[in-house]
């Protein structure tokens, strides 16, 4: 599977912390929304290719980590959880679309 570039399992009831992806160098679009994952957002600096994250609609808590090493990275969705703190700088992800709404 380290060839994996899309991997979408939103809508499947999964439960509990988000595992890691750095297996996964290639994976571009990774879509785990509408699910029931908990504890803090993981840093996913490690996935360079990385055009599309969506965590939406989980139950996820704490802080937003940064994730200004994702140049590739042009959408980012993490609305409807319960994140708190500071909004990191996304500055240098000049193309992208972020959701926060709900949080």
């Amino acid at each position: 599977m380290p060839l994996l570039e899309i991997l979408n399992l939103r809508q499947n009831k999964l439960s509990g912390a988000i595992p890691n992806f750095g297996k996964l160098p290639l994976l571009k679009d990774l879509n785990l929304g509408q699910n029931l994952l908990t504890g803090t957002i993981p840093n996913f600096n490690n996935l360079n290719n990385l055009t599309a994250l969506n965590l939406a609609k989980n139950q996820f808590t704490g802080n937003i980590p940064s994730f200004d090493k994702l140049l590739q990275l042009g959408t980012l969705y993490l609305s409807n959880n319960q994140l708190l703190g500071n909004i990191p700088d996304f500055n240098n992800l000049k193309n992208l679309v972020l959701s926060l709404t709900k949080n």
